[in-house]
Formats: C-alpha cells, sequence, structure tokens
C-alpha cells in the first residue's frame, strides 16, 4: 500500500509540471463531484408539466440548491449539475454560463447570440434535464 500510495504522489507532483494533465483532472474531479449529486426534491413534476407552455416571457429559476459548472469540450458546450448533464453546439456556451449564474431569469434574458425559438428551446430542455424549474406566477 505504501509504494501505491508513493507512485500515486510522484505521479502528483510530476503532473503539477504540465499544467494541461491539471486541468484535465480538475475537469474531470468536478464532473465526478456534480453527477453524485442527487437534487432536492423541490416539485420539479410541476414544471415537467408546464414546459410546452415555455415561451420568452415564461420566468425560471435554478432548482433549489443546484450548483453547476459550464466548460467546452471538443467543440461542445456543457453544463454539469447534480445527477445530470447537457451539452450543445459551442453557440449556445454564453446562454449556459449566463444560466450557471442566475437564480431567476425569463427566457428572453438568455443571451441574444441565440434566437427566440432557440432561447425556448434551450429552457424547454433544461427543465427536462432537472436544471431548471418553471416559476409559479
Amino acid at each position: 500500500a505504501g509504494q501505491t500510495l508513493g507512485a500515486r504522489l510522484l505521479t502528483l507532483v510530476m503532473s503539477l509540471s504540465q499544467p494541461e494533465l491539471c486541468a484535465v483532472a480538475v475537469r474531470r474531479r468536478a464532473s465526478r463531484m456534480m453527477s453524485a449529486g442527487n437534487p432536492v426534491p423541490d416539485g420539479h413534476f410541476r414544471s415537467l408539466d408546464r414546459v410546452a407552455s415555455i415561451d420568452l416571457d415564461t420566468r425560471l429559476a435554478r432548482r433549489t440548491r443546484l450548483s453547476c459548472q459550464v466548460s467546452l469540450e471538443d467543440q461542445e458546450a456543457v453544463i454539469r449539475f447534480p445527477g445530470n448533464s447537457v451539452s450543445g453546439p459551442a453557440a449556445i456556451a454564453p446562454a449556459l454560463h449566463f444560466v450557471s449564474r442566475a437564480e431567476r431569469f425569463a427566457v428572453r434574458d438568455l443571451p441574444d447570440e441565440l434566437s427566440d425559438d432557440t432561447k425556448i428551446v434551450l429552457a424547454r430542455r433544461l427543465v427536462r434535464e432537472g436544471l431548471i424549474a418553471v416559476c409559479d406566477g
């Protein structure tokens, strides 16, 4: 066991001189941490029932205590959150970053790099996948 720990430590120390390896390791660890969690029960099924009615004026909110992380990987934008992830073309990265920082927003508030139809499609997908919820009222 001592040799295994020593070998791991040596590998870790050697990787510090290679920033790209460190970045990959950090990204993988963050991905595992995000995948391991479970969202808090917060009435998500009510939002699922309302997905078809989402339009530009629909108010959305990140689900209760749900953290997320956005990255760009192999020309795809990815947003990870406990229990799931959503990916798409790199062009949606600004919108995913917006969602990761906003607690509440209207669909129309998503960045203007997206067309109105694309904003609605993305909002519906993020609700279906469990990252955001439709606000009441």
